[in-house]
């Protein structure tokens, strides 16, 4: 979209050079001219005569007629591009909607398939952290407790080993 405003921008100061009028002072006044919406092509042809016929001896209608259809066609390039990139975007979206979910990936060995799941990658500090917590909760009975209430025959026994 840059680029078609930046296109149009170069060549209008230069057309202006050739007209005589200092692109300066003219480039942004004309571009206000023809922004405005509700204004039909005839209306900002006339606008643009009766400034720069003012500001120079050269014949300006051709000139204004040529500046008005070139902003036509920068407008609608730009529109072009917007309804492009909007259309882009809605069918990335499509595609990452319709996309199967991401399913473990299975390898062969021998005669048996075998799910391969990794695990996570933890850091020294985080598997530190997993341990401590578990060995929080670790405990073995010592077999007191469960013989008041008739489970003497099977102690219960919990330990925890965390995987390195």
């Amino acid at each position: 979209m840059a680029d078609a405003s930046e296109a149009f921008d170069t060549w209008l100061s230069k057309r202006l050079q050739q007209l005589e009028l200092d692109e300066e002072v003219f480039c942004g006044y004309i571009s206000g001219i023809l922004d405005q919406e509700d204004a039909s092509a005839e209306e900002n042809v006339e606008s643009l005569v009766e400034i720069l016929e003012e500001a120079t001896t050269v014949p300006v209608r051709d000139a204004c007629s040529e500046m008005v259809e070139r902003w036509q066609r920068k407008v609608e390039e730009e529109t072009h591009q917007r309804e492009a990139a909007r259309k882009a975007e809605l069918q990335a979206r499509a595609d990452a909607a319709m996309a199967p979910p991401v399913q473990p990936s299975t390898a062969v060995t021998g005669n048996a398939l075998h799910s391969s799941s990794r695990k996570p990658q933890l850091s020294e500090e985080e598997r530190l952290r997993k341990q401590a917590v578990l060995e929080q909760f670790a405990w073995e009975s010592d077999g007191e407790d469960e013989e008041s209430e008739g489970c003497a025959k099977y102690p219960l026994q919990f330990h925890v080993q965390v995987p390195c």
